[in-house]
Parts: C-alpha cells; sequence; structure tokens
C-alpha cells in the first residue's frame, strides 16, 4: 500500500473518531470568557474535520455520506456558508438538482435573515452554474 493510501485512511479514521466525540456546544448555557472562547474553537476544530473527512468521501464518490455530514455540521452552525456550498456540490453529483437549488435558497435566506448578507460571490456563482448545466458536478475550488 502507498504512503499517501495508509496516511489518507489513518486520516479518514482518526477524523471519524474525532467527529464522534463532538457532542455540540461546549458549556452551551455559560457565558463566561473562557467558556465562550474554548466553545468556539471546538466548533471550529470540529467543522475543520467536517471539511476534511467530507472532502475524503466526496473523493472517493461517496456523496450522500458526505451530504449528511455536511447537513449534521449545519445543525451545529447553521451560518457556516461553505457546508452549504459543499452539499449543493455533493447533491449535484447525485444527481438531485432540485435539493441543491433548495439548499442555495436555504442558504440565502439563513445569511440574509440573520446576517443581513448575500452569500458570497463563489456560492452565488456555484448557483448560477447549476442553475445552467444538466447534472454536471459544481467546481470544487470554494474553500471557506
Amino acid at each position: 500500500m502507498p504512503i499517501e493510501r495508509a496516511v489518507a485512511k489513518d486520516e479518514y479514521r482518526l477524523l471519524e473518531k474525532a467527529l464522534n466525540l463532538y457532542q455540540g456546544a461546549f458549556l452551551k448555557n455559560a457565558d463566561d470568557p473562557w467558556a465562550l472562547s474554548y466553545r468556539e474553537r471546538l466548533r471550529y476544530g470540529y467543522l475543520r474535520c467536517v471539511r476534511r473527512l467530507g472532502g475524503h468521501l466526496e473523493n472517493a464518490a461517496q456523496f450522500d455520506r458526505a451530504a449528511d455530514l455536511y447537513r449534521k455540521a449545519l445543525e451545529t452552525d447553521i451560518l457556516a456558508e461553505s457546508m452549504y456550498y459543499r452539499l449543493m456540490r455533493c447533491q449535484m453529483a447525485a444527481g438531485r438538482k432540485s435539493a441543491a437549488i433548495a439548499t442555495y435558497e436555504t442558504c440565502r435566506k439563513v445569511l440574509r435573515s440573520v446576517l443581513g448578507v448575500e452569500p458570497s460571490p463563489e456560492t452565488q456563482a456555484a448557483y448560477r452554474a447549476l442553475k445552467k448545466n444538466n447534472g454536471k458536478r459544481i467546481d470544487r475550488t470554494f474553500s471557506i
């Protein structure tokens, strides 16, 4: 087995283990600055693991599993635009264009109502591309 495959297999296993350990917001009712800081670090680490594992799953053409992972991440952070984008990408790859469009609309509504902003130019471009194409994959350049 080449070293790259061995490392990827170990990383995949460790990422799954780390994600299974995450149980949601750390001390979610605590407002102490130290708790808020720690909670944010843990949430960021969780989302980083989701991106890494999701990338492995996408590379292995396991789009449904990756999509489930991105949906779970959105339960943790509804404002994680990159998770909407990645979910859209998986839905398109799995041939579910209408689901990808619905995901974009949800992203747009959430970002607009909570933050008063539109999705990033990259997410908007992906939306326009999926509306134009007929089931082709969305470009994988977005990396928020």
